[in-house]
């Protein structure tokens, strides 16, 4: 037997009329009403006609989400916070399509696309190369936007961004308090571009100047995009203990070069942490990011992806919304930070 919207109604305790809003879009509802409505239809496996949806609201039912390229996709940032849009997105009956800025032989990104021709009814930006003229298209379009990771340059944009500051700020102080005072820092770019690394920044400044420790620019390495990683930081692990006081300790920026830094440092003979201690950033769900009882800094991707996914469910539906959300980083401590050793 065929699972209809009176079923739904019955079970959820509802209005056939409030099932249906849940659905089309067609009024605001709460979200514990939503909820409750959405749970109750997965469990029956009730499935809603959505193009007969879309044609009576004029909505598609589907979210956009924009990034550099499809092979950001494979990439354990990006592929976290998939995971908690799509997690809502199943239980909201939404459908997800993907834009890309570099589109071949365009003159516009490809998400710019799918907004302007209204295939989406939001769209979710998780793209640290977005041009500042897409954004604020995108804004005068009147299509509900959310920003990752960055904001726009007038604040107008709704964003979730993950307090960078305060976790590096944690981890940098328990070096600085297990007695460490040279802290080398390898990031993927001058830290002055995306918000993400500049804040990162912050957090490391922020804890030197707790301490009265002076910050040193020579501690300082980073890897430009198109280099070979794994070469990069061989390049900036010689550089560093090339100096006549190298570094005690070392702290990577990005998941991408955390496993090559801990490779790199135990190929240089150095041990972990009895001659060096290493932080590195996590953004995938184990623990690590290939290094054996690292020290972390987890990126809560999936929990980003949900919090983008509620704000432009909200902007799409009207209501009130908070504009920028910060949602907080964790530092695991495992087994790569000790005293220093040398």
């Amino acid at each position: 037997m065929a699972v209809l919207q009176e079923h739904v109604a019955r079970k959820a305790g509802v209005s056939i009329s409030t099932v249906s809003r849940v659905f089309t879009g067609s009024r605001p509802i709460s979200k514990n009403t939503r909820k409750k409505v959405m749970q109750v239809a997965k469990e029956l496996g009730f499935a809603a006609n959505s193009s007969a949806s879309a044609l009576a609201t004029g909505k598609s039912n589907n979210i956009g989400l924009a990034v550099w390229h499809f092979s950001c996709l494979a990439d354990a940032y990006f592929g976290s916070i998939i995971s908690g849009i799509a997690q809502l997105c199943d239980i909201n009956n939404k459908g997800l399509m993907f834009g890309t800025s570099v589109s071949e032989g365009k003159k516009e990104p490809e998400y710019i696309r799918i907004a302007k021709e209204r295939c989406v009814d939001g769209l979710i930006v998780a793209d640290h190369t977005a041009k500042e003229k897409d954004l604020l298209m995108l804004s005068e379009s009147g299509i509900p936007v959310v920003l990752i990771d960055r904001k726009d340059s007038k604040g107008k944009l709704p964003s979730v961004c993950v307090d960078y500051r305060a976790v590096v700020n944690e981890a940098v102080s328990s070096l600085i308090e297990l007695g460490h005072k040279r802290i080398a820092v390898i990031s993927p770019n001058d830290c002055t571009v995306w918000l993400e690394y500049r804040e990162k920044m912050y957090g490391y400044v922020d804890a030197l100047k707790k301490y009265d420790i002076p910050f040193c620019q020579e501690l300082i390495f980073t890897h430009a995009g198109d280099a070979n990683v794994l070469d990069c930081i061989t390049e900036a692990v010689d550089s560093f203990e090339g100096l006549a006081s190298p570094p005690t300790a070392y702290i990577s920026f990005a998941d991408m070069l955390t496993t090559a830094m801990f490779r790199v440092l135990l190929s240089h003979g150095l041990r972990i942490p009895q001659d060096v201690s290493a932080i590195g950033i996590n953004a995938s769900n184990g623990e690590g990011s290939g290094a054996h009882a690292a020290n972390i800094i987890q990126f809560p991707g999936v929990e980003v992806g949900k919090k983008a996914f509620e704000l432009l469910n909200d902007c799409i539906d009207g209501v009130n919304i908070t504009k920028h959300v910060l949602v907080g980083a964790e530092y695991r401590k495992a087994g790569s930070c000790a005293p220093p050793g040398r």
